[in-house]
C-alpha cells in the first residue's frame, strides 16, 4: 500500500477539531492522505505517546577536537596505537596530541590531560 500525502494540517486549524478536542495537547498534526489503488482518502493523526526530560550534555567534547593524553614511556604497544591513528608526540608537554574521536576509540577517556 503505498499513500500519497495530500495535506498536513496543524493543530487549530480546519480540518483538526475534532481531534484537537479528543486528543489535546498530544496532537501534532492531522494528514489527508490517498490511496491511489484502492482510490479512497485517508485520515491519519500523529499523537505524542512519550515525553521525557533531558539534560543537555554540554561537556560534549566534539570528536575532531584534538586533546593531549598522557602515556607512560613503558607502555609500547599504547605508544604503536598511538601513531598508527596519527597522534603525534609534544616532547615539551611529554603529552600526546591526537583526536577526541581517536582517544575515545582507544579507551584513553581517563588520560586526557586539561590544557
Amino acid at each position: 500500500m503505498t499513500l500519497v500525502t495530500t495535506k498536513t494540517v496543524l493543530p487549530g486549524k480546519p480540518g483538526t477539531l475534532k481531534e484537537l478536542e479528543k486528543y489535546d495537547d498530544q496532537l501534532v498534526c492531522v494528514r489527508y492522505k490517498y490511496d491511489p489503488e484502492k482510490q479512497r482518502k485517508i485520515k491519519t493523526v500523529e499523537i505524542i505517546v512519550d515525553s521525557k526530560t533531558i539534560k543537555s550534555n554540554n561537556k560534549r567534547i566534539p570528536f575532531n577536537k584534538k586533546v593531549f593524553v598522557r602515556i607512560d614511556y613503558h607502555e609500547k604497544s599504547l605508544r604503536r596505537s598511538l601513531k598508527s591513528v596519527g597522534a603525534s608526540w609534544h616532547p615539551q608537554k611529554k603529552l600526546w596530541k591526537l583526536q577526541y574521536g581517536d582517544a575515545y576509540n582507544l579507551g584513553l577517556e581517563d588520560r586526557i590531560v586539561e590544557e
